[in-house]
């Protein structure tokens, strides 16, 4: 019983320190031309602009939890840089809805964090699906990271 311990405990052991590189073998850097985001899906880049047209209090969506700040809905309009494919070039001037990665609405110390108010124009990058079966259309902001959930700290 003692050698099967030592042996399963060797075992995990080695495990945990070779699972890093094999997830890393298969996964490009975040910068890397032709990212793949969720499985095998690449995507074209479409730079612009998000106008940020309104912020007001969110309302509670039974689909989604609420968090635990006053979460406010932000709605802006993208605009791009240049000539856009058909199936992102609808979304021009539409107005979306911009949420933490989670789907909560930010709060009101992101917004001030990242500059985000009423009239701001932020960069923003329009994703579209080139290959594979992820997420077709994806805005993404640099310089604001929607995965900061600083705010749920005490």
């Amino acid at each position: 019983m003692n050698n099967t311990f030592v042996t399963l405990a060797a075992l995990a052991a080695v495990m945990l320190a070779a699972g890093p590189l094999f997830a890393a073998a298969g996964n490009p850097p975040p910068d890397a031309p032709g990212i793949r985001v969720g499985g095998p899906c690449t995507y074209a880049d479409h730079p612009g602009t998000a106008t940020i047209l309104a912020v007001v209090p969110a309302k509670p969506d039974k689909d989604v939890p609420t968090p635990p700040y006053p979460g406010l809905t932000v709605t802006y309009a993208f605009a791009p840089v240049g000539p856009m494919p058909p199936q992102g070039s609808r979304l021009a001037g539409k107005v979306q809805t911009m949420t933490l990665v989670n789907g909560w609405p930010p709060g009101p110390r992101f917004l001030e964090k990242y500059g985000i108010r009423p009239g701001a124009a932020l960069p923003c990058v329009l994703r579209v699906i080139q290959s594979g079966t992820c997420t077709p259309l994806l805005f993404e902001f640099p310089g604001v990271d929607l995965a900061d959930y600083f705010e749920i700290e005490k």
